[in-house]
């Protein structure tokens, strides 16, 4: 009897023991395939887009990858400046239109911080980006095209009618969503990737970046803050965690160089001229990327005195490079990582 219960609690033992050494293998293997992300990129908005996931299944994170970016097709499709088959183009064309539902949200969202930013970040200045030909070599327009140029341009002349979701155009405006599309487009990827259950992930479209989740070690993620006047160098490394997002709005991402200056994209709404001040702006937020970019657009609009008075008065995350290389970390952005001093 003794020696038949030996030998059957040595065989429980050697089944435990095979049990445990195949979940160990199990578990092993599929946490090596977590710590592997799936990367992808695409250019898309006019920029490089990277989506980069971290899943146990890899089929799946391509195929919600493959979603994501079909969803931020679909909108491109809709807020192309340049493509006039697109919605927006209609509505410049037109003056009025029945909105998508993604055209009516990033107006919407675009108006309610025109206000809040007293104009400084305005979608109306369509006609103010043309005459600097940005999208093209770039020149510089005369006193008279300036004064002309503003005169068409006032956040105040879009006009919304929330039933029916009607957008307005008065007078001579123009719309460009470019300084909030990228921020709006990586939102959208951010939500088709949750939908189709991912959890771990990370969404870059040019200077604009939101995680969700976590890397499989469980630390955060970690993003650089492109140097403005070295190309491919970094002045900070930034933890990240679930739902945050940073934009970047800089001098060196759209400029171009006429006697010795440099004449760069984001114009000060008020005078119709490139502002000054800053040579970039990082904006960190909660949950939503289009208000990072806004807001990068905006504070950098606004120049270094009265840009750093609204971040304070705001209580904004950012970190900023003065027009002297200076480095700066405002309302606790100091603590997200490492940042130099001086580019």
């Amino acid at each position: 009897m003794k020696k038949l219960m030996k030998k059957i609690r040595n065989t429980l033992v050697g089944i435990c023991f095979f049990l445990f050494l195949t979940f160990l293998f199990y578990f092993s293997n599929q946490l090596s395939i977590s710590r592997r992300p799936v990367t992808k990129e695409r250019f898309l908005l006019d920029t490089l887009v990277t989506i980069k996931v971290f899943d146990r299944d890899r089929k799946e994170a391509e195929e919600s990858i493959e979603k994501a970016f079909l969803r931020m097709k679909e909108v491109e499709k809709k807020l192309n400046y340049f493509d006039a088959q697109s919605e927006l183009s209609k509505l410049n064309r037109t003056r009025k239109i029945k909105a998508s539902k993604e055209l009516w949200e990033i107006v919407s969202l675009s108006q309610k911080y025109a206000k809040k930013t007293n104009g400084y970040f305005d979608i109306s200045i369509g006609k103010l980006m043309d005459l600097w030909g940005f999208a093209h070599q770039g020149r510089i327009p005369s006193s008279r095209e300036l004064l002309t140029a503003l005169h068409s341009i006032g956040f105040e002349k879009i006009l919304l009618e929330k039933k029916g979701k009607i957008i307005k155009l008065n007078g001579m405006v123009k719309v460009d969503l470019g300084g909030v599309a990228k921020g709006y487009a990586v939102d959208l990827a951010i939500e088709a990737l949750k939908k189709n259950g991912i959890k771990n992930a990370l969404v870059t479209a040019g200077s604009s970046t939101k995680v969700i989740g976590k890397k499989p070690n469980g630390l955060p993620w970690r993003v650089g803050i492109e140097n403005p006047r070295e190309k491919g160098g970094i002045i900070a490394t930034l933890n990240l965690s679930d739902g945050d997002c940073i934009s970047t709005s800089g001098d060196y991402q759209k400029f171009f160089i006429k006697g010795g200056k440099r004449y760069h994209h984001i114009l000060n709404p008020k005078e119709g001229k490139p502002s000054k001040g800053f040579m970039s702006v990082s904006i960190l937020t909660k949950d939503s990327c289009a208000l990072s970019d806004i807001l990068s657009t905006a504070v950098f609009a606004q120049g270094y005195h009265q840009g750093m008075k609204f971040l304070k008065e705001n209580k904004i995350k950012a970190l900023v490079v003065n027009s002297k290389g200076e480095i700066f970390a405002v309302n606790g952005l100091e603590n997200k990582g490492e940042i130099k001093q001086n580019i």
